[in-house]
C-alpha cells in the first residue's frame, strides 16, 4: 500500500536566499548560551544568555528538560578552630560576617524583574537582604550602624524633629523639650491634634507624666536612626523646627520624603562617589570615626550589601554595573585604611617628633571652637553679649543665693577647707615678711628640747617641697600636737616618734619615714617622661646646629615614603674648612646626614580640597601660625594667624611664576626659595613604628614645623659654606617635623 501524498508548505532544497546583511552561524559554530534566570517567576520577558528574547516551541520534545532548574551549589564549610593552653582544639564561634559570606555563597540567585523602575528594584533587594539573614544582637550595635547606611543612601525616611506653638505663647519655640511633652495636643477650640509628635522629641529627661506613659515600654529597643536636626552643614544643632498646625506637619513628613527619594536617586546615579562620602566626610561629620569597631563594621556591611546586589544582578545594565563594582573597590580600600586611620592618631607624633616638640616648644594657640576662615563680626558681638549676660547670672546667683538646704550644708561642709586655706595664705604671708624662719630636722630637734619647758611656745611642722629654691609651705591640722587624731602624741603613738618621753613627730617625706617619701618633683607617678632623641641619635648636636623656621597647620597627602638611606656616608660632625656654621656645636650637614640614615622621610603635598569650611572647627585652609619664621608667599588660599604676617618676610607671587617682588630673608647660601603653602612639598621625618601604618595617598593634618640650620636666616649667627659631602636636604631643601597631629583621612577621602 503506498502511502498518501502529503502537501508541504516549506520544501527544502532549494534553500531560501539569505537576506542581505544578514549572517547566518552554521551549526558546528554555535555555542549554547543558556537563558537568564534573574526574573521574578513568569513576569517579564524570558531572554537568552547574550540578550536576545527567547521563542517558545509549539511541541515539546522528549529531550526538552530544564537544563538551567539545577540544584544550589553547596560549598564545603570548614570550621576555624582554636588552640586551647592545655593543648586540645575547640571549635571557634563564626563572626557574623563570616556567617553571612558563607550564606550567601551557598544560596541560590534570586531574580529581579529588569522591566520594572531602579529604585523599585533596589528597595526589593534591600528588603530582601534586610528579612533572608540573621542580625547579631543589639548590644554589637551592627543593625543600628545598618540603618546608618540606609538614611544616607535614601533606603529609610528621616523623620523630621518639630515642636508645637501654642496661640496663647508666641514665645513656646524658647521653652525646653521636656516641658512640650505633657502639653495638650488639643486646640482651645477642641480640634484634636496628631497624638505623636512627642515620639520626635530628642530630650531624654523625663517627668513624673511621661514615666507613667513609658512603663509599659520595653526595657531595651533599637533605637530610631536620625540625622541631626538642620538638613545643611551649617543647620547643625539648630533647634526643632516650629509647627503651628497639622498641616505645617504633613508638609515636613511630605518634604522628608521627597528628600530620601532624592538621596536614593543620587545614590544610584553615582554608587562609587556615595561610598566615598558616607565613609570618609559624612562618617566623620557624625562622629562614627571615634570608634574603633566602626571603622570595622561600616565598610564591612557596605561590601557585603554590594556583593549581594552584584550576585543577584538587582541592577543588570553593564554601567550600573560596573558603577557598583567601584563602589565595592572603595569598601575594601576603606577595610584596610579606616582601621589605619586611628592607629596614626595614636602613633604620631612618635618619640623622634615629641622630643623636638618639647624642646622648641612649638604650640599653635588658637580658638578651636571658631572657625578660623570666616570671620563673622555679627556672631562675635552676640556671643560676646551672650557671655556678659551669662556671667551677671552666675554674679547675681553668688551675691544672693537663694535659701537652700543642700547649698546650705555644702557649705557647712566645706568651712574647714576654707580655713585650713586661710591658714595656709597666713603662714606664706608671715614666712615672706620674715617673721618666721624655717628650721632643718636637726635644728627644729634641739629647739624642742629647748622649748620643752616654755608654755607658750609651740613648735609648728611645716611641709616643705623638697628641692624647691623657695619656701613653698602646706600647712595642715593633721600632726599638730592638740588637734588630736592621726599624728597626736596623745593618741596610740602609732603615727608619732617618741624617744625619752619627747615626742618628735615626723616631716612627710623625710628619710625617717620612707612610705611617705617625697619624689623628686612634683609629676604625677602616672604621668610618662618626656622622650629625648638620645635613644635614637645618641649625643647629638641637633638642638644646637638648627631651629625652628616655618611653622604651617595643614592637612597634607603623603606622597611617598622614603626608607632610611643604611648607604650614605656618615659625615664628621666637627667642623670642617668650609663650613663654619657654629665650631661648638659642630656640623649641620652631618646631623642631617644622620637623620636620613635612621629615620624614614615621608614626602608630603598639600590637599586643599579634603574638607567644607562649615563643617571642620579648624577649617581647611592652610594657615601660617606666629611662631613661623622666614618668608612665604602671600596669595589667595593662605591664612595668617594672628600677628603672623608681622613677624615673616611676605613675598607676592608674580604672574609669570614663582619669583617674587621683595627681598629674601635667607642668605643666598642657604638656596631657600620662600615658601609656597598651596604648592610646595615638605619631608617630614618619622620613626618606623609610625611610617608602617601610612599608605601613599592618605591625609595627615596637623602643625607641621620647618628645621633651619643656624645661619640660614639673615642676621643669623653662623655662616654657611657648600659642603663637599652634601645632605639629602643640602639643596635648599629642608627637613620638617610634626609638632602635632589632628586629623587622620583616608586616600579616598571625598566631601
Amino acid at each position: 500500500m503506498s502511502k498518501p501524498n502529503t502537501t508541504y508548505v516549506f520544501t527544502f532544497p532549494p534553500f531560501p536566499v539569505t537576506p542581505e546583511g544578514v549572517s547566518v552561524t552554521p551549526f558546528v559554530d554555535f555555542q549554547q548560551r543558556g537563558i537568564q534566570i534573574h526574573l521574578l517567576g513568569d513576569e517579564g520577558e524570558e531572554l537568552d544568555g547574550i540578550g536576545n528574547p527567547t521563542v517558545a516551541l509549539n511541541i515539546k520534545h522528549n529531550t526538552d528538560t530544564c537544563k538551567t532548574d539545577a540544584k544550589p551549589r553547596t560549598a564545603k564549610v570548614y570550621k576555624a578552630a582554636v588552640k586551647k593552653l592545655d593543648g586540645t582544639m575547640t571549635v571557634r564561634k563564626k563572626e557574623w560576617w563570616e556567617e553571612w559570606e558563607e550564606i550567601d555563597r551557598i544560596r541560590g540567585v534570586i531574580g529581579y524583574n529588569p522591566n520594572e523602575a531602579r529604585s523599585d528594584r533596589f528597595h526589593k533587594a534591600v528588603g530582601d537582604f534586610n528579612r533572608n539573614r540573621r542580625w547579631p544582637p543589639m548590644t554589637t550595635r551592627v543593625r543600628e550602624q545598618w540603618d546608618q547606611f540606609q538614611l544616607f543612601a535614601g533606603l529609610l525616611t528621616s523623620i523630621p524633629i518639630w515642636q508645637k506653638k501654642r496661640a496663647n505663647n508666641p514665645d513656646d519655640a524658647e521653652t525646653s523639650e521636656s516641658e512640650s511633652d505633657v502639653e495638650n495636643d488639643d486646640d482651645e477650640d477642641g480640634s484634636s491634634k496628631l497624638r505623636h509628635i512627642e515620639v520626635h522629641k530628642v530630650d531624654t529627661s523625663l517627668n513624673s507624666e511621661s514615666e507613667d506613659k513609658s512603663l509599659n515600654r520595653p526595657k531595651y529597643k533599637r533605637p530610631r536612626p536620625r540625622e541631626p536636626y538642620g538638613k545643611g552643614p551649617s543647620d547643625l544643632g539648630c533647634r526643632p523646627t516650629v509647627v503651628e498646625n497639622d498641616e505645617q506637619i504633613r508638609e515636613l513628613l511630605s518634604r522628608a520624603k521627597e528628600e530620601k527619594e532624592d538621596k536614593l536617586v543620587a545614590f544610584l546615579n553615582d554608587p562609587e562617589r556615595g561610598v566615598k562620602v558616607y565613609l570618609s566626610s559624612y562618617f566623620r561629620r557624625q562622629g562614627f570615626h571615634y570608634t574603633d569597631r566602626n571603622l570595622f563594621t561600616h565598610p564591612k556591611l557596605i561590601c557585603i550589601f554590594l556583593s549581594y546586589i552584584l550576585r543577584h544582578h538587582v541592577l543588570p545594565d553593564k554601567e550600573e554595573e560596573a558603577a557598583i563594582r567601584k563602589a565595592k573597590e572603595v569598601t575594601e580600600l576603606a577595610l584596610q585604611e579606616l582601621p589605619l586611620t586611628s592607629k596614626l592618631a595614636k602613633a604620631i607624633p612618635d618619640d623622634f617628633n615629641r622630643a623636638l616638640s618639647v624642646f622648641f616648644e612649638i604650640r599653635k594657640e588658637r580658638n578651636f571652637w571658631a572657625n578660623p576662615d570666616v570671620i563673622d563680626s555679627e556672631k562675635q558681638a552676640e556671643d560676646a553679649k551672650q557671655t556678659q549676660e551669662s556671667s551677671k547670672e552666675k554674679r547675681d546667683q553668688v551675691t544672693r543665693p537663694e535659701p537652700n538646704a543642700k547649698r546650705v550644708k555644702l557649705d557647712t561642709e566645706n568651712d574647714g577647707y576654707h580655713e585650713e586655706n586661710a591658714e595656709s595664705s597666713f603662714l606664706k604671708e608671715v614666712i615672706r615678711e620674715g617673721k618666721l624662719e624655717i628650721l632643718d630636722g636637726a635644728t627644729k630637734t634641739g629647739l624642742r628640747d629647748a622649748v620643752a619647758t616654755e608654755g607658750d611656745v609651740q613648735m609648728v611642722d611645716v611641709i616643705q617641697e623638697k628641692g624647691a629654691a623657695g619656701s613653698t609651705l602646706h600647712s595642715s591640722s593633721w600632726g599638730t600636737s592638740d588637734s588630736g587624731g592621726w599624728g597626736d602624741a596623745a593618741s596610740t603613738g602609732q603615727w608619732a616618734n617618741t624617744t625619752n618621753d619627747t615626742t618628735v613627730l615626723d616631716v612627710w617625706g623625710e628619710d625617717s619615714d620612707p612610705w611617705g617619701a617625697a619624689g623628686d618633683s612634683n609629676e604625677p607617678l602616672w604621668s610618662s617622661a618626656d622622650p629625648t632623641l638620645l635613644p635614637l641619635l645618641g649625643p647629638t648636636t641637633l638642638p644646637m646646629t638648627h631651629r625652628t623656621g616655618m611653622v604651617e597647620w595643614s592637612v597634607r597627602r603623603v606622597k611617598k615614603v622614603i626608607p632610611p638611606d643604611l648607604s650614605t656616608v656618615s659625615i664628621p660632625v666637627q667642623p670642617t674648612e668650609v663650613i663654619a656654621c657654629d665650631e661648638q656645636y659642630g656640623n649641620p650637614y652631618a646631623v642631617e646626614s644622620e637623620l636620613s640614615r635612621k629615620l624614614y622621610r615621608v614626602e608630603m603635598e598639600p590637599w586643599l580640597g579634603w574638607g567644607d569650611s562649615s563643617q571642620e572647627e579648624e577649617g581647611v585652609l592652610p594657615r601660617i601660625l606666629e611662631a613661623s619664621r622666614g618668608q612665604v608667599i602671600v596669595q589667595r588660599g593662605v591664612v595668617f594667624e594672628g600677628a603672623a604676617k608681622e613677624k615673616v618676610g611676605v613675598a607676592r607671587r608674580r604672574d609669570e611664576g614663582m619669583d617674587v617682588d621683595s627681598p629674601s630673608v635667607y642668605t643666598s647660601s642657604s638656596g631657600i626659595r620662600p615658601f609656597n603653602a598651596l604648592e610646595d612639598t615638605i619631608t617630614v621625618l618619622m620613626e618606623s613604628s609610625s611610617v608602617e601604618h601610612l599608605r601613599v595617598g592618605m591625609g595627615l593634618g596637623g602643625t607641621w614645623v620647618q628645621l633651619l640650620r643656624n645661619g640660614d636666616i639673615e642676621g643669623d649667627s653662623g655662616l654657611i659654606g657648600k659642603s663637599k659631602k652634601k645632605g639629602k636636604c643640602s639643596s635648599g631643601e629642608r627637613f620638617w617635623y610634626v609638632d602635632e597631629l589632628m586629623v587622620t583621612l583616608t586616600s579616598y577621602h571625598t566631601v
